[in-house]
């Protein structure tokens, strides 16, 4: 009888498994021993009584036998009468903390009268590290609101995490566990960390010059400076601060000064996802990279574009719809992760038919040992590995960088936020 008993629990254990009916909930349960030492004790008092006919012993294998229906019984109800909400942002950044409040409340009047006791919550999201530990709540009557804090977000894009809820309410004897899982369209798109860049490095790259090339990306990539190129005749719109006016008298019209423009460095920043990356914190180390270069040309007015090879992985992104600008960027930034490696001979090489093709600089971020030879218009920001065998290493920079004064000029080398914000 114990063994048939006990093969009924376990099938049921296993139709408690499989996903339900209601998308986003799962029940399950879990017996503690006192389960069944009330059984035995049940049938044995049942035994009891068949074999002496008292009826006091027959009331006692009752009120067990109804225990332990009350103990699988109510559980199950005071879970099925909970909702569950959460609400949290749809943006964050990488590194920082997430606040996500789970909403609790009853279904109706008539749930508010059971004892809704004893409950155990606990948050699993996927992208962090939760502060919060599983709380208890001893009794529900109405709602309540309960925030989790998540810390170390990684970057991605994320459904928002699964609430558990779990009762044992009246008698401990079986643990009712209900998982609710969001909705797929409630996600948090978590960015990539932006470092803040001093800018040292722009001197080596080649500065705009006035005409299409600087303003057909913004007004403020050209200005005036003070170095005086010449005098011409006056045009309708130049300033009267300009006017000339010795030569204005000696040639008998008006002439202004002409002035050298000095141009900001116009670079787009490119990453290839099939470069051999050698750790996830190298390729977030890249990513951040990437991110940081784009804001400081958003911040200098020059509007840099953002390259990713293989162009092929554009369409594995699902993109929301956005105008184009740094807000896209940060999207597809957030979205990118590592490809398989592959080998490119000097012939073929991915940058060759894209962004080879303007005279603007390209920044591109790979990893250290990159065999890319210096080009006019490309410059280099290797992100070194220093995970090693023997703990954290940097290596010398003469391995990792030519030592001619072309390869020095046209590469940096990062190993952290810290060099990266002294690029």
């Amino acid at each position: 009888m114990l063994k048939s008993l006990i093969k009924s629990l376990n099938r049921l254990r296993s139709l408690s498994s499989k996903p339900p009916t209601k998308p986003g909930d799962r029940l399950s349960y879990r017996t503690s021993a006192r389960f069944f030492v009330m059984i035995v004790l049940a049938s044995a008092l049942f035994f009891i009584a068949g074999n002496v006919g008292c009826g006091w012993i027959y009331l006692m294998s009752a009120s067990v036998l109804a225990s332990v229906i009350l103990s699988c019984i109510l559980p199950l109800l005071i879970l099925t009468v909970i909702s569950v909400h959460q609400t949290a942002g749809n943006k964050a950044t990488s590194g920082q903390n997430l606040v996500v409040t789970i909403h609790l409340g009853l279904h109706s009047a008539i749930a508010r009268r059971m004892p809704v006791q004893w409950l155990r919550v606990k948050y699993l999201f996927p992208g962090g590290k939760l502060i919060n530990k599983p709380l208890f709540i001893e009794s529900l009557l109405n709602n309540a609101n309960i925030p989790w804090v998540i810390r170390d977000l990684k970057r991605g894009v994320f459904n928002l995490g699964t609430v558990e809820i779990e009762t044992s309410f009246p008698l401990g004897f079986v643990w009712f566990k209900r998982l609710v899982t969001p909705a797929s369209t409630q996600t948090i798109t978590v960015y990539p960390r932006v470092v803040p860049i001093e800018g040292f490095f722009l001197y080596r790259l080649p500065h705009s010059a006035a005409g299409a090339a600087g303003s057909s990306r913004s007004n403020r990539s050209t200005r005036a400076s003070t170095f005086t190129r010449g005098i011409r005749e006056y045009v309708r719109g130049d300033s009267p601060r300009h006017v000339h006016w010795r030569s204005s008298a000696k040639l008998g019209q008006l002439m202004v000064r002409e002035y050298e423009t000095e141009g900001l460095p116009i670079f787009d920043v490119a990453i290839d996802l099939q470069a051999p990356w050698q750790s996830e914190e190298q390729f977030e180390l890249a990513v951040t990279a990437c991110a940081s270069l784009l804001t400081l040309g958003m911040q200098l007015g020059t509007s840099p574009q953002l390259t990713i090879l293989p162009e092929r992985a554009y369409e594995e992104l699902n993109l929301p719809a956005l105008p184009a600008g740094l807000s896209t960027q940060m999207e597809v930034l957030a979205r990118i992760t590592p490809m398989k490696p592959v080998t490119r001979s000097q012939e073929h090489h991915p940058f060759e038919r894209t962004a080879f093709d303007s005279d603007r600089t390209l920044v591109l971020v790979s990893p250290s040992g990159f065999e890319e030879q210096p080009r006019n218009n490309l410059y280099l920001i290797e992100v070194g590995s220093i995970t090693t065998e023997t703990g954290p290493h940097k290596p010398d920079l003469s391995t990792t960088i030519s030592t001619t004064v072309l390869h020095r000029a046209s590469r940096s080398l990062i190993f952290n936020a810290d060099d990266l914000s002294n690029l």
